[in-house]
């Protein structure tokens, strides 16, 4: 697990992003409150039909947990830990739908400034999507 954390943010870099959201998107220094309800909503895209993507909220650590200092040579890297984690919001999102919703929750009682959290969408197994980062607060 510690080496699927360690790959997850370098993925937000390289993910081109083709679902965008048209309404408010919270943004790194924005808090939704846990029990609210988000509503992602994005332009329809009514050429594909039935097919769906998977909506998925991650979490990890605004600043992760130094594993291995590194000596700083290419061979031996800094080793850090983001605590990430992900949880599906719907398995089966309809392009055609407009919106995703979401019933803000915690994951594992993750809220605060030090966790962030964002959603991310798998459009296929070739490709996910990863959009900007917020917090969750009580």
């Amino acid at each position: 697990m510690l080496f699927a954390n360690l790959l997850v943010p370098a993925a937000f870099a390289v993910v081109a992003q083709a679902i965008n959201p048209i309404n408010h998107y919270p943004g790194p220094d924005e808090f939704l409150k846990v029990g609210d309800v988000f509503v992602y909503e994005f332009e329809p895209d009514l050429t594909r039909g039935d097919d769906t993507f998977e909506a998925i909220i991650s979490c990890n650590l605004v600043d992760p947990i130094v594993v291995h200092e590194g000596s700083g040579s290419i061979f031996d890297p800094p080793v850090l830990d983001y605590k990430g984690d992900s949880e599906t919001i719907d398995p089966a999102v309809k392009y055609s739908s407009g919106n995703v919703t979401w019933n803000v929750q915690p994951i594992d009682g993750r809220v605060g400034a030090e966790w962030y959290y964002r959603f991310a969408f798998s459009l296929s197994r070739e490709a996910t999507e990863f959009h900007p980062v917020f917090h969750i607060e009580n």
